[in-house]
């Protein structure tokens, strides 16, 4: 049985398929610490497993590298030490892939708190600005699947793709490209809108724009 489907069985409802798990899970550990440090550092790191899985691999492994007391502590330490180094360096790989895709879905919304203020800013700043928000759009399914920061999101990219700048106008419009290729099953209230505003852009001609009526 994969570790996945372990995991899952942990949460169920029915106390014997938990129980049944929970022992699952400390042979594992048990018999072999490295493998089951690996799995469940892939399973956290695997974006296309189930978060039910993901979130309690996260809690498995946390605690199977830190205890409260110091004894157990102790213990866990001389059991990490005495896992082969290329095993240690996979495992830490996973862990810093699973803290980068976090970092990028962050990102997400620290450029479009930024892009609040692209006003204020010169030009350079305000092209920058937008194009780490391209580069985030990727990871921001969670932020499109919430209808306030999606509007908020889509509005900051509508009001920058008509400035003056060319060139952050450009980076505008690769943003709506992104998010209207990425998200379009979530953009039927700003369609509309977003047609209107990109054949007026591409035109040139500098519009107000709004993210919904």
């Amino acid at each position: 049985m994969e570790i996945t489907q372990i995991l899952l069985f942990v949460q169920s409802a029915d106390a014997n398929v938990q129980i049944n798990a929970e022992t699952n899970i400390k042979q594992f550990q048990d018999q072999n610490l490295p493998p089951f440090h690996y799995s469940l550092s892939v399973e956290l790191s695997t974006e296309d497993k189930p978060i039910e899985s993901r979130r309690l691999a996260g809690i498995v492994l946390k605690n199977s590298l830190d205890g409260k007391h110091i004894a157990r502590k102790e213990q866990l330490i001389q059991q990490w030490v005495g896992i082969d180094a290329s095993a240690k360096s996979n495992i830490k790989d996973l862990l810093l892939r699973t803290v980068g895709l976090q970092d990028e879905v962050n990102s997400v919304h620290t450029a479009v708190v930024q892009g609040i203020t692209l006003a204020d800013h010169v030009a350079e700043v305000r092209l920058a600005v937008t194009k780490a928000l391209y580069n985030a759009l990727d990871f921001a399914q969670t932020n499109f699947d919430n209808e306030m920061e999606r509007t908020y999101i889509v509005k900051i990219v509508c009001e920058t793709a008509v400035s003056k700048e060319p060139e952050i106008r450009q980076a505008a419009l690769e943003c709506l490209v992104s998010i209207s290729s990425t998200y379009y099953h979530v953009l039927q209230p700003y369609m509309q809108t977003l047609f209107e505003l990109t054949s007026r852009a591409v035109r040139g001609t500098r519009t107000c724009c709004t993210s919904r009526d």
